[in-house]
């Protein structure tokens, strides 16, 4: 009797035992994974939530920016097979649906010395099992497609050969817990077999999850940055022996993360980016420090076509986080003997002096006409009053002379721009930091002009500011820069802005020859970008941080005039020639909408200006009062 119950028992058990084993075989009822337990660990851009169908329809139909883009780039063979390729999706109902309500991610991978690679992921668990869904997809790529399979650590990858043309040559796939990958890499989808077996995963990436958690919600994609590595999304663009030029990339934070919001003429992305609490990154020199108003727009010339400005409230703070930066790149020691070198040959310590000038605000910037990328670049500095600056670079320039015996003449060049007007430009031989993280705050020659501070690589860039300036013509009454404006924050820590076309022209020394050649073949249609307006703003122990790209439908050309002048308004009367019985030199007498009348000279410098209560309405006619 016991034996006939054992054997029953065991029976049951076994009967039982091979149901659940078919249940589970039929529907692959295991617990899914989240698309972070399968994406490899080296991911630069990791992108959830794509809305298919709004990048499968609306935008590649109807977006003006990409399908200018085609145009001018030649990639419209691309679009025409990107074309056949999602016909056939919008064909395959099964596909079309997971796409529509599931949203596919995407990370971007770098294969080799410099090659990306993506990989997308599609969540099915909810529709299919893997063996349904690898049919599904298999009867995708057509009767014409050669389709292998291998295991890999217990998982199964099919490679398939593509004979399409609309298709890649090769692609590899596999279905790991409800997720499906797909990437023209097999490498890929091995490292994403052996994460999710070791366990590593964006799961416990804290800094990850961080920007993760500030995600929002109803818009096109969510962008995650990889700041360690980020680098490598240039590698492709950029010559070998540049690499090391980006690494400003790598120390700049921890992760970032972006909302996408496309529409005909704009792209904007925005979100919140974190520094590694560990590690003293550029991005952590500004906790505690609040946004402050951007000024310095109203000093760069209106032909500038990039500009990094910098602004703090607690310079102190600033300057102790920026040593901790200097020391974790390993250049505070280089820093630290240069200083004392400083202090034993001329009795000074430069970045005290600064500090103690400095009101808020500090910027780097290049205008349109400069050649080398690196000898263009000037920088400014918003100082308390001028009176200070002046008094504290002045010591500077005694103290050089003093010790190398120079005459005080030899360091001083006049920029003369009229008979009436000339600034102080000064050379200081001996460069503070130079080759150093730290010498982006000097430069060969210095000049003041109001209450700013100008170091330049020449004197031809810092008379040009000057001029810029006289005539008004800043970058704050540019009309072109005024339409990337409006989407640009009054307060930040950082700003960054760049007109692409001339940006990418400057550098072209770095990129790679076919990128030069695609650059060049593209020109109108990146001279119809306004800007790229860059920005991150301190908010708790995170950074908001915008990326704003705006697009026009013409390229604004620049009018070439033998001088120009700004006025509070449009013009309103015909200019008129009058004489100056000092010098004989021709000048311009000229009226406004508001009823100003201005005397400018031929420089463009307005001498004089005076509101009248009314419009000029006879020919202006000049009277030699004083018999000249």
């Amino acid at each position: 009797m016991l034996k006939r119950y054992l054997y029953g028992g065991i029976f049951a058990l076994v009967f039982i035992g091979l149901i659940v084993i078919i249940i589970l075989k039929r529907t692959d009822s295991i617990i899914p994974a989240t698309l972070y337990e399968v994406i490899p660990e080296d991911a630069v851009i990791i992108i959830e939530q794509i809305e298919y169908d709004f990048f499968s329809n609306e935008f590649i139909t109807e977006n003006k920016i990409y399908r200018d883009l085609l145009k001018a780039s030649g990639f419209s063979v691309r679009d025409s097979l990107m074309g056949i390729i999602l016909k056939n999706i919008s064909e395959n109902e099964g596909l079309k649906k997971i796409l529509n309500k599931e949203r596919p991610g995407l990370s971007l991978h770098l294969i080799g010395k410099a090659k990306l690679m993506p990989v997308i992921y599609i969540d099915y668990s909810d529709y299919y099992s893997s063996k349904d869904f690898t049919n599904l997809f298999t009867a995708f790529l057509g009767d014409n497609t050669i389709i292998n399979e291998r295991r890999y650590e217990a998982e199964t990858i099919y490679e398939a050969s593509c004979r399409e043309d609309h298709l890649p040559d090769n692609l590899s796939f596999a279905c790991l817990k409800g997720i499906f990958l797909l990437s023209p890499s097999s490498l890929l989808i091995e490292e994403s077999i052996r994460g999710m077996h070791s366990g590593k995963s964006y799961v416990s990436n804290q800094g990850f999850q961080r920007v993760r958690s500030t995600s929002g919600r109803n818009v096109y994609a969510n962008t995650y940055l990889n700041y360690a590595i980020l680098d490598q999304i240039f590698f492709p663009f950029v010559n070998h022996n540049y690499w090391s030029r980006l690494n400003c990339f790598t120390d700049f934070a921890g992760w970032g993360e972006l909302d996408v919001d496309i529409r005909d003429d704009v792209i904007i992305l925005n979100g919140m980016s974190c520094a590694n609490d560990s590690v003293h990154q550029f991005l952590g020199s500004f906790t505690e420090q609040f946004p402050v108003k951007v000024q310095l727009t109203g000093i760069f010339p209106s032909n500038t076509f990039y500009f990094l400005h910098l602004g703090f409230d607690k310079k102190e703070e600033f300057y102790k986080r920026m040593l901790m930066y200097l020391a974790e790149s390993g250049e505070r020691v280089k820093f630290d003997e240069e200083t004392d070198r400083i202090k034993r040959t001329y009795g000074l310590d430069p970045f005290r002096d600064l500090l103690e000038i400095v009101d808020d605000e500090i910027a780097w910037f290049s205008v349109e006409g400069s050649s080398d990328a690196l000898t263009s670049k000037l920088f400014v500095i918003e100082s308390k009053n001028g009176s200070l600056a002046k008094a504290k670079l002045h010591n500077w320039y005694q103290q050089y002379i003093h010790v190398n015996k120079f005459e005080p003449s030899s360091l001083i060049y006049q920029y003369k721009l009229d008979n009436q007007t000339s600034f102080d430009i000064y050379r200081l031989p001996d460069q503070f930091y130079e080759k150093q993280k730290a010498g982006k705050f000097f430069n060969r020659y210095y000049t003041i002009y109001d209450k700013y501070v100008l170091f330049g690589s020449n004197i031809e860039s810092l008379s040009a500011v000057i001029y810029q300036n006289v005539l008004r013509k800043t970058l704050d009454r540019d009309p072109v820069f005024e339409e990337v404006s409006n989407y640009f924050s009054s307060r930040s820590n950082i700003s960054i802005f760049i007109k692409p076309y001339f940006f990418l022209q400057n550098h072209s020394e770095i990129l790679k020859n076919d990128i030069v050649t695609l650059i060049n073949r593209s020109e109108s249609f990146l001279r119809k970008m306004s800007g790229m307006v860059i920005q991150y703003s301190r908010e708790g122990d995170m950074y908001y941080n915008n990326v704003t790209l705006k697009y026009t439908s013409y390229i604004k050309e620049r009018a070439l005039t033998a001088w120009e002048s700004l006025l509070d308004t449009a013009a309103f009367i015909k200019p008129s020639l009058v004489t100056n019985h000092n010098t004989s030199e021709k000048e311009i007498f000229i009226q406004d909408a508001k009823n100003k009348i201005y005397l400018i000279n031929g420089a463009g410098r307005i001498l004089w200006s005076l509101p009248l209560e009314g419009p000029v309405m006879s020919e202006i006619y000049q009277i030699d009062f004083y018999k000249n």
